[in-house]
């Protein structure tokens, strides 16, 4: 995608990445959070609390809390540093509360055949009590192909998050979740993110035997990685880190964090077009689930994680050495927009459907963006006994 094919869209802010705190952005993470400190109460969020100190490891973990939330009150972030964390956070509760109350206020109604939305509707992620089909006359809400760059449509049911009682009784037809779900300074940058989500999600969903999973250590990852691994190890924790099967030109990593004295494993993941990225993404994930689980501040925490049901019954063995890492990537000056249109690409050629990304930040803000992308044919991760940012879920 160009610039070019962004013009007179909605998709806009493509430019010279930047490499800030460890992840493609357009702007310092301390912008970011000065221009997002004024719009706290427009967003509902009430605090921000530093949950850091709480944990022994000390990597910055922040949660922003949201009291009239419809679904999550208090979103977790986390970084490499505080103004990261708590960007991380605040984005995160942000991106939910635009989820929650989106509206669309002009769809087109009829069914997938009649719309020509180039996809299927068993290709999104169908509840299990669905009866809808291509035949089903749905609702549908505009959405843009990050292909093509042409108008793309996506059922208005399976857009954002269904938190509040609606008017009208219907049995649910999808399953609404955040993934694909982010924010960003702008939304060419928030549409990539949520683009590698859904990436990351198919490389969980599609793991099998540990065999298949590349083991790899810390050091080999990159220096970034190897500090981070040191923080851990510390504070007399066990880490590991695997690669798995990835989409091309991406990198999906997991990591898993075990102590002694603590029966939960916890466990984080990351996708990015760097492998280090990815992997620095999948350990500050972990400690944030560490940090969330000390808290106690998340409202989507089973309570049997307390009661030590969630452990595997004994430590996994910790990596002696890496087997691979993929190939580093340098992203310095390439363009975002061009960044998101080969990722779309490829997972175009991949699944054969189009990528479509929705607009859901309100018409009044304007910043930050809020987009959620769908990858029709590419499979979700299946949820599992593991706390994330976006829940319990991995491989």
């Amino acid at each position: 995608m160009t610039l070019a094919q962004l013009a007179g869209s909605w998709l806009t802010g493509g430019g010279p990445a930047a490499l800030v705190d460890g992840t493609v952005r357009t702007r310092s993470v301390a912008q970011t959070r000065a221009e997002l400190v004024p719009l706290l109460p427009r967003w509902g969020i009430t605090r921000v609390a530093e949950l850091t100190g709480l944990d022994i490891i000390g990597v910055p973990v922040f949660s922003a809390v949201r009291p009239g939330a419809a679904t999550l009150v208090a979103s977790a972030g986390k970084g490499l540093s505080d103004d990261a964390a708590w960007v991380s956070a605040v984005m995160e509760s942000i991106e939910v509360a635009a989820a929650e109350t989106f509206a669309c206020a002009d769809p087109l109604v009829g069914t997938a055949a009649e719309i020509g939305c180039g996809y299927h509707v068993e290709d999104l992620p169908l509840h299990p009590v669905s009866v809808a089909a291509d035949s089903t006359v749905l609702e549908w809400t505009a959405g843009l192909d990050l292909v093509t760059g042409a108008a793309a449509r996506v059922p208005v049911a399976a857009v954002g998050l269904r938190g509040w009682t609606e008017q009208r009784w219907q049995p649910p037809l999808f399953v609404t979740t955040t993934n694909g779900l982010a924010g960003g300074n702008t939304h060419v940058e928030a549409a990539l993110h949520g683009l590698l989500e859904l990436v990351e999600r198919d490389a969980l969903s599609r793991v099998g035997p540990r065999s298949e999973r590349v083991p790899t250590s810390p050091a080999a990852v990159g220096p970034r990685v190897a500090a981070l691994a040191e923080l851990v190890r510390d504070a007399g924790a066990t880490i590991e880190l695997e690669f798995l099967a990835s989409l091309p030109g991406t990198a999906t990593c997991v990591c898993y964090l075990s102590q002694s004295e603590m029966p939960q494993l916890f466990g984080g993941s990351g996708c990015h077009l760097d492998p280090e990225i990815a992997a620095e993404r999948a350990v500050l994930e972990a400690i944030q689930s560490r940090a969330s689980v000390i808290s106690g501040t998340r409202d989507d925490i089973p309570a049997t994680v307390y009661h030590g049901a969630m452990t595997l019954g004994r430590q996994r063995r910790a990596t002696a050495g890496a087997r691979a890492v993929p190939d580093p990537r340098s992203l310095h000056g390439a363009d975002v927009a061009g960044l998101l249109g080969g990722l779309a690409a490829t997972v175009t050629e991949r699944t054969g459907r189009p990528v479509i990304a929705v607009d859901l930040t309100p018409d009044e803000a304007g910043f930050p963006a809020v987009v959620q992308v769908f990858a029709p044919g590419m499979t979700p991760a299946p949820e599992a006994p593991r706390p994330t940012a976006d829940g319990w879920r991995g491989p």
